[in-house]
């Protein structure tokens, strides 16, 4: 009768007289599906069905309820769907038509009524709705206005100049969002604020024929450490600072970010690894040189990635103020960690 598993008990295989119509309450869950079939339907008619939302309280089609309908002209089958109801009760009606279009009866119809268990899925105009979650499985929210140490996510200012705030963390976390906020009365879009995530050189000791990696040049005062078994720099992989390669490739270090800690391990694809290590501190912007120009004094994200920020790394909120007069200047952030 019906592909669908689970056919309420009110409906089933019959003849259709004219009009023939049914309700159905208490149904086990939210997605409902009319299925209706009919086999050596005659030429020239034509059988209705619908299905509608009932208001369970008054037994009646609510006012702007859901409602599905299809008209077969020939032998086969339809499938009715109401994405969400809400309140768990559906009416539904099938009307047969003769070839001259006058109520008349028709054999062989097959009814089946589903209800689904499933959250909903589409809009009430039938479009997809979709949720994005670019959370790590396994990682909490955390929303957090200061480091893990509780150093608060604040810049004061006594008038013009620059001054900024460490944010470190103690394992790895994701930036989903976040929000900086000020007194309006106190800046103005001369004003402006970063976020930044600082990546420090990685620590290394010099050990000349004895160490395991050795230093490549890579432009300016910069090297970039490269395995080696007669090197001349020995380093702790443990307080190693990765540093993400333009394109994911070229660097000689892998990272598992899935670890609280974000283990540092050598590659196997030496050269083409998505992180390196380096003798100089490197920096990536999250947002820059945002201006303070918003009369409400606040400035918010809604971004649909997450930045992973790693334990060794420090978040800076760096603020310079050309207007005159102190001001204060704070943010928080939305994180995910394990």
């Amino acid at each position: 009768m019906s592909k669908f598993s689970t056919l309420h008990p009110l409906l089933a295989k019959h003849r259709v007289t004219q009009s023939a119509q049914g309700k159905a309450t208490g149904l086990p869950g939210p997605r409902v599906v009319l299925h209706v079939s009919v086999t050596e339907l005659p030429a020239g008619y034509t059988l209705t069905a619908q299905v509608q939302e009932l208001d369970p309280a008054t037994q009646t089609v609510r006012a702007g309820a859901q409602v599905a309908q299809t008209t077969l002209t020939q032998s086969g089958e339809a499938y009715l769907v109401l994405p969400y109801v809400a309140s768990r009760a559906v009416q539904w009606t099938v009307e047969a038509r003769d070839d001259a279009d006058a109520l008349t009866s028709i054999d062989n119809v097959s009814l089946g009524l589903v209800a689904e268990p499933v959250v909903n899925t589409m809009d009430e105009d039938g479009r997809q709705i979709m949720v994005l979650n670019p959370a790590s499985e396994g990682t909490e929210t955390m929303y957090v206005g200061d480091a893990d140490d509780g150093t608060p996510m604040v810049v004061s200012l006594d008038g013009p100049g620059s001054a900024n705030v460490d944010i470190a963390f103690d394992a790895v976390v994701e930036v989903n969002d976040g929000e900086a906020w000020w007194n309006p009365s106190e800046w103005d879009h001369t004003d402006k604020f970063s976020f930044v995530a600082r990546l420090p050189e990685t620590p290394a000791s010099e050990t000349p024929g004895a160490g395991g990696y050795a230093k490549v040049a890579v432009g300016g005062e910069a090297h970039m450490f490269v395995p080696d078994p007669n090197g001349d720099w020995t380093i702790d992989l443990s307080t190693a600072v990765p540093v993400p390669m333009p394109g994911g490739t070229g660097g000689y270090f892998d990272v598992d970010w899935s670890a609280p800690a974000g283990t540092v391990t050598v590659a196997q694809n030496g050269g083409g690894a998505g992180y390196g290590l380096f003798d100089v501190e490197q920096t990536k912007h999250l947002v820059r040189n945002i201006y303070c120009g918003n009369p409400l004094g606040v400035f918010a994200i809604d971004p649909y990635k997450v930045e992973r920020i790693h334990p060794r790394w420090v978040v800076q909120l760096d603020v310079t103020k050309a207007s005159a007069g102190a001001g204060v200047l704070g943010g928080w952030l939305m994180t995910f960690r394990r």
